[in-house]
């Protein structure tokens, strides 16, 4: 267990590995014919989950930095709000 914390998830080898290891553990009760092609078709998922993952990322981070967003959060800011208005009770 020692070496699952030294993973080094920045290395697309390094997380392969951890993921390999993992799922072996998982799938050790599986028939072999299924187990590579479940095994592979996993990976080729989570590979591409995360792939679109860090492209939403990236674009959210590339709209919050840009200038019109800035401006946006900069005027939503400044606003104050109205006051609420009170409702008017009277008594019967």
């Amino acid at each position: 267990m020692a070496d699952d914390l030294k993973i080094d998830f920045g290395s697309t080898e390094s997380c392969n590995a951890y993921l390999m290891s993992k799922f072996d553990d998982l799938l050790t009760g599986i028939n072999n014919l299924y187990g590579k092609a479940l095994m592979d078709e996993l990976i080729l998922r989570l590979e591409k989950t995360i792939a679109q993952f860090h492209k939403d990322l990236k674009t959210l981070i590339a709209e919050i930095q840009s200038p019109e967003a800035k401006q946006s959060m900069r005027s939503a800011n400044s606003v104050t709000p109205e006051p609420a208005q009170e409702e008017t009770h009277q008594d019967q």
